[in-house]
């Protein structure tokens, strides 16, 4: 059984990540540089990690359909990057407090 709660006054149930999402929750790690953030990797890599099954049908990875999503994604959390192939350790602070 999963948690309910209320928002704006109204009863949800979330019972994914995507479904906590859409209603504008999110879970922050409290080291983002350590927990949150696989520095090391692409930005591309850090934007698709969580939802990784939806660009790899079969075990075989989309890179056209993942760099496409994340393309979007990015977009409308206004990350500012020059390119999406770079590390994600390479970003300003603020864009890597921005989350996907």
């Amino acid at each position: 059984m999963h948690p309910t709660m209320a928002i704006d006054g109204k009863p949800v149930q979330i019972k994914t990540p995507r479904q906590a999402f859409a209603h504008g929750i999110a879970c922050l790690t409290e080291d983002r540089k350590r927990d949150g953030l696989f520095s090391n990797l692409s930005v591309t890599v850090n934007c698709s990690a969580a939802t990784l099954p939806a660009y790899s049908p079969w075990g075989l990875l989309r890179e056209d359909i993942e760099r496409s999503a994340c393309g979007s994604i990015l977009q409308q959390l206004g990350l500012v990057a020059r390119s999406f192939d770079m590390a994600a350790e390479e970003l300003s602070g603020g864009n890597q407090r921005r989350r996907w």
